[in-house]
């Protein structure tokens, strides 16, 4: 709370009729509050409140919308074709919550620093429940970004695997009817090899820590499965630096790569070598298996999208939550699914 102008000229007097050594008090007691001003995360000053440009009626995309007035100190709009009513945030991450933006901010700030979700709930006061689901609104709408990657230059890839999991699903959903008997979590896979009772991540990263990755299917992937990952997401000419699989041969063809393959027990081609991707792996497991404890395989490649928005991205903290804030807020998310409308097996 600042002060008005007759209190500000009334302190001037009083700092000229000041003794040197009440000068100097003065003087590091403000240098006390320019310090603290200082440390202030930046962004707890940047948002109140955001708006979208509304340029069309969400309901039957007619440009012929009119303002009509404010509600809840948001802007309220008319469409003259459908007659019916919307807001500036229709369709947001912010759409019918009962909760505040700058609730959301801190949420987002939790999210980047990867609290668990029992923190999350009493730093933001929502239950456990609304901070699981707020979690996967904003790793759903962080896969809408992820699917405008583009990679280029030095890509490796390689597959990694991680055990199926049905937690969440057995107990609480009345359709879904377990295809193996119920195993303790954390356990060993019970088939040798690469059996259907493993999950194929396929995974890319470049030389600038840009990456894209997707389950690709259950067990060891085909060619094709590992294509229908990657085809939209890397340019042509750019270097694929994989394993001996003679998968890859047929991929390099239909996008136009140039190919550079490990020879057989080599960690290593010249100058090429796949460790980049080797600790994304690393990483990742230890996101999914030790930080968060065990994740359900249905909500993989949302973890997948967390893992590339907090580990791949090298940016400062508070850049990533503006960035977050603003594509968070910003983007459009209607129809993203609930927990129990999600397929069991991501597709």
């Amino acid at each position: 709370m600042g002060i008005n102008n007759k209190e500000m000229l009334l302190l001037e007097k009083l700092l000229n009729n000041l003794s040197d050594k009440q000068v100097i008090n003065v003087i590091n007691k403000l240098n006390k509050k320019v310090a603290k001003i200082k440390n202030t995360d930046i962004t707890d000053r940047i948002y109140t409140s955001y708006t979208l440009d509304i340029e069309e009626c969400p309901h039957c995309h007619s440009k012929h919308i009119i303002k009509k007035g404010k509600y809840d100190n948001k802007q309220r709009y008319k469409c003259k074709d459908c007659n019916t009513y919307f807001r500036d945030n229709n369709n947001t991450i912010t759409f019918n919550s009962r909760k505040n933006v700058n609730t959301w901010i801190k949420y987002l700030k939790c999210f980047i620093d990867r609290r668990s979700l029992r923190e999350s709930s009493e730093i933001c006061n929502i239950s456990l429940p609304t901070a699981f689901e707020w979690r996967h609104k904003i790793l759903d709408i962080l896969g809408i970004m992820m699917d405008d990657v583009k990679l280029n230059g030095i890509v490796e890839c390689d597959e990694t695997y991680t055990r199926v999991s049905y937690k969440g699903n057995h107990s609480k959903s009345k359709n879904f009817i377990m295809s193996r008997e119920i195993h303790k979590r954390g356990g060993e896979v019970h088939t040798r090899g690469l059996s259907k009772e493993q999950v194929c991540i396929s995974c890319f990263i470049n030389d600038n820590n840009l990456s894209y990755s997707k389950v690709a299917n259950l067990s060891m992937p085909s060619w094709n499965k590992i294509y229908n990952v990657i085809k939209n997401h890397i340019e042509e000419k750019s270097i694929l630096v994989t394993d001996n699989y003679k998968g890859y041969l047929k991929i390099v063809s239909i996008l136009n790569l140039n190919h550079v393959p490990m020879p057989d027990d080599a960690y290593s081609n010249g100058t090429f070598n796949i460790q980049k991707i080797n600790s994304y792996h690393t990483y990742f497991k230890r996101l999914i298996n030790i930080h968060f404890r065990g994740v359900a395989t249905k909500y993989l490649n949302n973890y997948i999208v967390y893992h590339n928005f907090i580990h791949c991205r090298k940016d400062e903290r508070e850049k990533k939550i503006i960035d977050l804030q603003d594509y968070v807020f910003n983007t459009k998310c209607n129809g993203q699914l609930k927990g129990n409308n999600r397929p069991v097996i991501p597709v």
